[in-house]
Parts: C-alpha cells; structure tokens; sequence
C-alpha cells in the first residue's frame, strides 16, 4: 500500500504502543532501545517495531531481541527496520545472532 510513517508503532513506558514519529520527540530517555539511524535516544522498552496494516486488522513485528541496536523509520521513504548489533568480532571470529518477524492477526492497543 501507500508508504506513510502513521502505521508504525514502537512501545514506550507508560505510554504502550506509540507511533514512531511521537516517541521520537520523547524527551526522557526511559526505554533500552534506541530509535533513529544508527542509534539515538533510548526510548522503547522493547526491541520491536510494528506496521499496522492500513485497515487496521493486522500488523507484522519485528525483532533481533537482545542484539537490537535500534529502530528505525524514514519519513521520507517510509520503512520498517529494527537494526541488530553484536561486538566487534575478530578476523576469522563468528557470532551468531536470532531475529523474528512476526505476523498478528490481532493486533494490541495503540495507546497513543
């Protein structure tokens, strides 16, 4: 459908599910996860971002759960990202990290 920034949805303490482009004029940093490119403030209090389908019956999430370094939308091309991180590794060293994208047929309350 149409790229808008309205249907996406990060959860802040006290507040719940809240849209992307109000929790990021949040002032106080009371979440875990950052919002904005390449980290910023952290405002979320769960490493998942959400798009609420335009009827507003379902939305999809996603996470890298502990390794999500931050959330990420784009006004001007809107998109979901939820961006993963790990420590810098060494040549030949591996990490593994998990993500999920999760699909709902039901979606919470949108708080805001």
């Amino acid at each position: 459908n149409h790229p808008t920034m309205a249907n996406k949805f990060v959860h802040v303490p006290g507040k719940g599910w809240t849209n992307w482009m109000e929790a990021i004029d949040e002032k106080e940093e009371k979440g875990s996860y950052s919002l904005g490119w390449r980290g910023g403030p952290k405002i979320t209090d769960q490493p998942k971002l959400m798009t609420v389908s335009d009827e507003g019956t379902r939305a999809m999430t996603m996470t890298w759960f502990e390794h999500t370094g931050s959330l990420v939308g784009n006004p001007g091309h809107p998109c979901m990202h939820a961006d993963p991180f790990f420590e810098d590794l060494d040549v030949g060293q591996v990490e593994t990290i998990k993500g999920e994208i999760e699909f709902l047929d039901e979606i919470p309350d949108l708080g805001s």
